[in-house]
């Protein structure tokens, strides 16, 4: 599995790709996603305190996006689901939050139709019932 992050940027409200993460520092080096001459990012530091951090779960969904933390994927109309990580465990949460529905990475996998339709940041209006 490739693992990858990204964060949200509290201050901005904006997400970003995480480039290197500096455990001892509780560091992560974020690109700002501006293009500056040849390079592709210019790279800003943030305190962990400063981001939320969300790991790449390995699953793409059914048109290929990523499927991260923090993720609100759909099944079919109606029937959507948080992606987080609970005990180690990669788990979907019904909304509105409350236990999660499964927890086995495998079943997970079984579905291959999910479909992210957003995030919890920069989609909150997403988490309320329907």
């Amino acid at each position: 599995m490739i693992i990858k992050f990204r964060a949200w940027l509290k201050e901005y409200k904006e997400m970003r790709q995480v480039e290197i993460i500096f455990l001892d520092r509780n560091e992560a080096q974020v690109a700002n996603g501006k293009k500056r001459g040849n390079k592709k990012y210019d790279i800003i530091w943030h305190y962990f305190d400063e981001i939320e951090l969300m790991q790449y779960t390995g699953i793409q969904d059914k048109a290929g996006k990523d499927i991260f933390e923090g993720d609100i994927v759909q099944i079919r109309p109606g029937m959507c689901f948080i992606v987080k990580f609970k005990e180690a465990e990669l788990c979907l949460f019904g909304i509105p939050e409350d236990d999660y529905v499964t927890k086995s990475l495998s079943m997970i996998k079984y579905y291959t139709h999910y479909e992210v339709i957003g995030n919890i940041y920069e989609h909150p209006k997403l988490l309320e019932s329907k």
